[in-house]
Order: structure tokens, then sequence, then C-alpha cells
């Protein structure tokens, strides 16, 4: 096994696996080098490194194969249904691969309350409101027609929540 090991690693290498990182292509690549020493027969006149490459190549293939089932998505891309209202719908959506953990998701909807929190005692009503006008990424005068300002005043405003988190927020944010 130590012999091939790094046979093993050459051949993995230019490998991805869904759902999985370059350690499970190496173990798999791993368990196709243990099935090509338990099958290798001497007697069929084949070199074994010629026979190891192609069971360890297999192997990885098979993987591979199974890790891109689509019977895995569910499992894969889970939401969880406890999901009570549209904001935490879009934290529960925004990047699905760092939130299969449970605890990244409890830590990051606890950062998000604090940050909520946070921007709702520094700013004032108004300056939210125009916060998450921003964010949604409208336009300055979408915002100025749905605020019924100017646009130069959407754009004070927005330099004013900044001056304030910088001030107020540096730790928060």
């Amino acid at each position: 096994m130590n012999k091939y090991k790094n046979l093993v690693k050459k051949l993995a290498a230019p490998y991805d696996l869904a759902g999985g990182d370059y350690q499970d292509i190496i173990q798999e690549g791993m368990i196709g080098l243990y099935k090509a020493i338990r099958d290798f027969d001497i007697t069929k006149g084949i070199y074994f490194h010629v026979f190891a490459k192609t069971c360890i190549n297999r192997q990885i293939f098979s993987a591979i194969k199974m890790a891109n089932r689509k019977k895995h998505i569910p499992l894969n891309n889970y939401i969880s249904i406890d999901a009570q209202s549209d904001d935490e719908f879009e934290l529960l959506t925004g990047n699905l691969g760092e939130l299969r953990n449970p605890e990244t998701l409890f830590l990051k909807k606890e950062r998000s309350e604090s940050i909520r929190k946070h921007l709702e005692k520094v700013l004032t009503k108004r300056e939210l409101e125009i916060l998450y006008l921003y964010f949604e990424n409208y336009s300055y005068e979408e915002i100025a027609a749905k605020a019924k300002i100017s646009s130069k005043g959407i754009s004070s405003t927005i330099q004013r929540i900044k001056r304030k988190l910088l001030t107020r927020g540096s730790n928060i944010l």
C-alpha cells in the first residue's frame, strides 16, 4: 500500500468529488489499490503497476459517478423546514455550501440577529429603510422614488449610515 500511495495521489489529483474533498478521492483510490492487491493474479501476464492503475482509476470514477447521481441532491442541499419568515428563508438559502452544518446555521442566524438589532439601535427608521433598499440592489433613483426624497438625499443618507457604522459599529460588522 505504501509503495503505491504516490500513484494513488497522482491519479486522484485531477478529479473533484461532489460533496467531498481531495482526501475523499485519495481514500477511494486507496480502496481501488486494495482491490488490486487482493485480486491481482500473476498468471495473467500483466504487470501489477498497470493492473493497480486500472483498479484505482475505476474506483475513483465509480465514486465520482455515485457522488454526481441526482438521488443525493436532497441530502446534499437540504433546507431547514424550521424557517419561520422570509428573512430566515433567505438566510437558509443564501449559501447552501456553508449551511449544511446545523452549528454553522445557528451561528449565522445568531450573528444576523445581532447585526439587525445593532442596526436598529444605531440607525433611524428612515436610515434603516434606505439601507435595506440599498442592500436589495435598488438604484439611488429607485430608492429616492420609494423614500420620496431626492437622489442626492439618498447619497447623503448612505454616506451618513456608513459613517455611523464605522464609528459606532466597527466591532459588529
